[in-house]
């Protein structure tokens, strides 16, 4: 038989590997909201009369979380495998205005799309290869204050243009 002590320690290590195990199912069955952007439905190219390559196409927000400042970085390279230029551009997404006044025009919601267009200055016929990727931001600690236009302000109007 055990000597009391050993009892005792015995019983301590099962409580704490019961609480360590009950601490990591709890963690475990907590839901992490993931989001990520993905390229949807086929990248469209085109150039410009000066011969200056143009991509466009349309991404998707995947997840449970609205992700702010998408935008999509084009690398181009020519037949040596040479970069010759990158370049990132905005998605057209929804408008948010911040807390702090910061405003992103490009932020979309968790199944909401945007479109972007890629405008580089290299000549279409120089390029041999491309590669895509949208990049992102995600704030936690800047919420919105709200979606629509007036920014929470509903007695302000956008400044009148005279032409």
């Amino acid at each position: 038989m055990f000597p009391l002590q050993t009892f005792r320690q015995l019983l301590l290590l099962t409580a704490a590997l019961v609480g360590v195990w009950h601490h990591c199912t709890l963690q475990a069955q907590t839901p992490i909201a993931i989001s990520e952007v993905v390229l949807v439905g086929e990248i469209a190219e085109s150039f410009d009369y000066f011969g200056r390559q143009i991509y466009s196409g349309t991404v998707e927000v995947r997840g449970e979380k609205r992700l702010d400042y998408i935008a999509v970085e084009v690398v181009v390279q020519d037949s040596s495998e040479i970069e010759l230029e990158s370049i990132r551009s905005f998605v057209f997404g929804t408008r948010f205005i911040f807390q702090d006044s910061t405003i992103s025009t490009s932020s979309l919601l968790p199944g909401q799309r945007g479109t972007f267009n890629c405008r580089l200055q290299t000549q279409a016929a120089d390029i041999a290869t491309y590669t895509l990727r949208p990049v992102w931001k995600e704030f936690d600690i800047l919420p919105e204050s709200t979606n629509s236009y007036h920014g929470g302000r509903p007695q302000w109007r956008p400044p009148v243009r005279n032409r």
